[in-house]
């Protein structure tokens, strides 16, 4: 009879140890079920991204070992003009003030100070400005013995022939919307009652190689600049000054005349009788300038 027991015992006890054994295996499965979560694709993603493979021109070998013809045209790079105005000497040294009328309303405190001291400037002007400032325009028009009035363009895009950004203003993208900027903005001072615009300078002031031979091919010199008075009127009052400081004989300075909300425009009109003040005479672009000085170098 005990052996009998011992016998049946693993044939009654096993079935409930094979259950039991079941369900927590079941139980076990359930519990450490992998679970999908977004982040770990995110994970994923991330890794492949970060490592994803770099083609260099040199990988491109068969086994042989032979290459194959690679083009690798690379842009070249945007130009920022450099001008110069003809030497006055030391006693009485010679600076262009070229002033740009971007958009927007005419700051007074830089007009006045034009008008006051009788001071010569060059005013860049574009079709967007002269229509909202039909005032500003009638005493630039008035005293073509102070002001020459040149082409800013039309729209105030940058006159560079393919799509890219400049200071976060788009381009115009192609030699016929540069072709369209520059002559809009010629049509626009005609219309006004300006004179024939014999001077171009392009939003940004940069440009492309191409883009400068076509519009000289358009019949422009390109207003470009030696000191940078303002830093697109966004300094303050008294680093515009100082850039005023920097000025000396033969030089460019541009600045500008639109944004009449900004400290800019306080120093730039303490820096022009600063200027005056040291003797500097005042002269234009169009009395003053030669071609020959202009030089293109590379765009910061």
């Amino acid at each position: 009879m005990r052996l009998l027991r011992f016998c049946l015992l693993p044939v009654l006890v096993l079935p409930f140890m094979g259950a039991a054994k079941a369900d927590g295996f079941e139980l076990f499965q359930e519990k450490w079920k992998p679970v999908f979560r977004p982040e770990m694709r995110e994970d994923k993603e991330h890794f492949q991204e970060k490592w994803k493979p770099v083609f260099r021109p040199e990988m491109l070998e068969n086994k042989e070992g032979e290459s194959f013809p690679v083009s690798m045209k690379q842009e070249s790079p945007l130009l920022e003009p450099d001008l110069h105005v003809s030497h006055g000497g030391k006693a009485s040294p010679r600076v262009a003030i070229t002033l740009d009328a971007c958009m927007g309303r005419t700051d007074q405190r830089i007009l006045e100070t034009l008008l006051s001291e009788n001071i010569k400037a060059t005013i860049f002007v574009t079709a967007r400005w002269i229509r909202t400032n039909p005032d500003t325009v009638a005493i630039l028009k008035s005293r073509p013995d102070l002001f020459e009035v040149e082409n800013h363009g039309q729209n105030h895009i940058p006159a560079v022939d393919r799509p890219v950004s400049v200071y976060g203003i788009a381009a115009a993208g192609s030699p016929e919307a540069v072709a369209e900027e520059v002559n809009g903005g010629a049509r626009a001072m005609l219309a006004a009652g300006f004179p024939a615009p014999r001077w171009f300078r392009g939003a940004t002031a940069k440009y492309s190689p191409s883009s400068m031979t076509q519009i000289r091919a358009l019949g422009y010199e390109i207003g470009g600049y030696s000191v940078n008075g303002d830093s697109g009127s966004l300094l303050g009052a008294a680093q515009a000054e100082k850039q005023f400081e920097k000025a000396r004989d033969g030089d460019v300075v541009i600045a500008h005349i639109n944004q009449p909300t900004h400290a800019a425009g306080e120093g730039v009109a303490a820096g022009l009788k600063a200027l005056k003040a040291r003797g500097v005479t005042f002269v234009l672009l169009k009395d003053a300038a030669s071609p020959k000085a202009l030089s293109a170098v590379p765009a910061n």
